[in-house]
């Protein structure tokens, strides 16, 4: 079975093509703020990395003028450029609106401005990467944490409480691996459905969608998800259920940023977190179910003895899960700065804060609730812990839908700065510029220029 479906992953990852991590604009033709003599035939953008097939859009309008609406766009085979043929255009500002998916599924944006003949206030306009994308952050919560806690689960019972049960007459509840295959699932099939709709040209839609890295990754999650539904609903095959589970964990950590980082170490490191993770969060939700649900029992031999093989599990665990963690980390910042000055830096101190927060919570409750054998303070404390590791699920999901700092291929192939101008009047008279210079990613502001006669 774990064969099965570690080749599933690896057949998917096989046929799709070789991910950068997010797709930066390099250059265009016309650049933007250009004036143009005769009107340009096309307009040719350079990515920094493969954006998804049939992703790419590009509509054009004249400013203070008619929309002129989308354009056909033409990718080439690697999918680092898209060409669209334009129609003829008249004297004046044209500002062209691109939209593409990397092939990690994060989507950039931006718009160009450039001119036709003299005269006329060209407006400088800075392309810019989308942010989180909330939709599929939802999604990918609801895929993490139904496979997290399935997985788990399926651990738990076999390696924590199975043993515990000839020790007295306690009768563990099963985790509730079911329901969270469902959930998983559904977060699934939802992340292909957005995957799809994102899809803008007409040779794009299943196909197009399918054919992408993040495509291939969200069908082999759910064909690995559907074929371990029928195993967790059997009592004698449930614990066959948990290779597919761990191999959807697999696919979902090379959809996301270890999987298409560029780093050859990043994917295992980062398949391997999200497994550790599984295994923490998922047993920690079980023994809660159990907490709950026999909490009139207080802790009787066989439910401390269980509750304490949990805590020597997550004591064995956290550590690995917080060295990997650091690691997946570091191959996505460019510096250390980036921690405070990009949305995904920002993110992930605030995931850093909860992670030790749940882990303070795991030690006082093994130091003052389980040797103390207070049913209620453990009960209480896990419940929190609990909470606080769904909490990290959910921002784990929009730290995978945020764009990190730029990728090692963005930075050697983007300037480091790029300019943008504003002139008005015309351009063979006397004016007045202003110039901003900004840094690779980021988005203009009004107080980031410099003006000059």
């Amino acid at each position: 079975m774990m064969l099965c479906a570690v080749a599933i992953v690896a057949l998917v990852v096989g046929r799709a093509r070789p991910a950068g991590a997010h797709a930066f604009l390099v250059t265009s033709s016309p650049q933007t703020g250009e004036r143009l003599a005769a009107p340009p035939q096309q307009v040719v953008l350079k990515f920094s990395e493969g954006i998804v097939s049939g992703s790419g859009s590009l509509s054009i309008r004249r400013a203070g003028g008619p929309d002129i609406g989308a354009v056909a766009v033409r990718e080439t085979q690697d999918g680092t450029v898209l060409r669209a043929k334009l129609p003829h255009l008249r004297k004046g500002i044209y500002i062209v609106t691109w939209r593409a998916a990397a092939e990690d599924s994060h989507v950039s944006s931006g718009e160009l401005a450039f001119a036709v003949g003299n005269g006329g206030h060209l407006s400088s306009i800075a392309t810019s990467s989308q942010g989180t994308s909330w939709p599929d952050a939802a999604a990918g919560w609801l895929l993490l944490t139904g496979a997290v806690v399935a997985l788990g689960g399926l651990v738990s019972e076999r390696f924590i409480w199975r043993p515990v049960e000839p020790h007295g007459s306690l009768s563990v509840p099963r985790a509730p691996v079911t329901a969270a295959v469902l959930v998983s699932l559904g977060g699934a099939l939802l992340q292909s459905l957005l995957l799809v709709r994102g899809q803008s040209s007409p040779t794009g839609g299943f196909g197009g969608a399918l054919a992408s890295r993040p495509g291939a990754l969200g069908a082999a999650e759910v064909i690995l998800l559907v074929a371990a539904l029928p195993l967790v609903a059997s009592h004698r095959a449930r614990p066959w259920g948990a290779p597919l589970l761990a191999g959807v964990v697999v696919a979902a950590a090379l959809r996301g940023h270890p999987g298409t980082n560029g780093a050859w170490w990043a994917g295992p490191v980062g398949a391997a977190h999200g497994i550790l993770a599984a295994v923490w969060l998922g047993a920690l939700f079980h023994l809660l179910v159990i907490l709950w649900r026999r909490r009139a029992e207080g802790l009787r031999s066989p439910l401390q003895l269980g509750a304490g093989r949990y805590a020597r599990l997550a004591l064995l665990t956290v550590p690995v899960l917080l060295l990997t963690g650091v690691a997946t980390a570091l191959a996505e910042l460019d510096s250390p700065s980036a921690l405070l000055t990009t949305d995904y830096g920002r993110i992930l101190i605030v995931k850093s804060i909860i992670v030790a927060g749940a882990i303070a919570l795991a030690l006082v409750a093994r130091t003052r609730a389980l040797r103390r054998r207070r049913a209620g303070l453990l009960r209480r404390l896990t419940s929190i812990e609990g909470l606080a590791l769904l909490l990290v699920v959910m921002v784990t999901a929009a730290l995978a839908n945020t764009a990190p700092p730029l990728s090692t291929v963005a930075r050697h192939h983007a300037p480091r700065t790029t300019a943008t101008s504003e002139a008005s009047g015309d351009e063979r008279g006397p004016g007045r510029g202003l110039c901003r210079l900004l840094h690779g990613g980021e988005r203009p502001t009004s107080h980031s220029g410099r003006s000059t006669e």
